[in-house]
């Protein structure tokens, strides 16, 4: 549930506060006397037209997969991506083989976009999903959640 005077931000859970604008009221011209006061009035956040109007950020900031030290929050950040992506699994922190599994099944997924490069390249001998959340899956997983919110990465074998 989002709090009264915020609005949600992208597609995360994060909330922002909308901006209000404080007005005096001193005219007495509505014919109820009374004197003065103080109207809120709460606005949309600005925009400027032709201009990004994105307010969130990038999602997942590590590279992660099965067998190795993974930062739990990350690891539970993705794994809500993939259940928010339909994928059944549950958001435990550890990078288990459910979770190696939903991201192969997302990786194949976005296979021209998250595999198929790595391949172009002649990093790897096939295009198949490793379960790794690396550059291309990270980005893809950012540009889902937040579009522009990390650049195509050069990829770096």
């Amino acid at each position: 549930m989002i709090p009264e005077g915020y609005e949600k931000v992208g597609e995360s859970n994060d909330c922002t506060q909308i901006p209000s604008i404080i007005t005096t009221d001193d005219d007495d011209d509505n014919g109820g006397g009374g004197g003065g006061g103080t109207r809120v009035k709460k606005q949309g956040t600005p925009t400027v037209l032709g201009a990004s109007t994105s307010q969130c950020g990038m999602y997942l900031f590590d590279f992660m997969r099965q067998g190795i030290p993974n930062d739990e929050w990350e690891v539970k950040k993705l794994q809500w991506f993939l259940i928010g992506q339909g994928y059944f699994i549950t958001a435990t922190g550890i990078f288990d083989a459910a979770t190696d599994d939903a991201v192969r099944k997302f990786q194949l997924k976005y296979q021209s976009e998250v595999l198929t490069p790595w391949f172009v390249i002649g990093f790897v001998p096939h295009n198949n999903p490793t379960g790794w959340v690396y550059q291309l899956t990270r980005w893809k997983i950012n540009n889902i959640v937040c579009p522009g919110s990390e650049a195509l990465p050069t990829l770096i074998p």
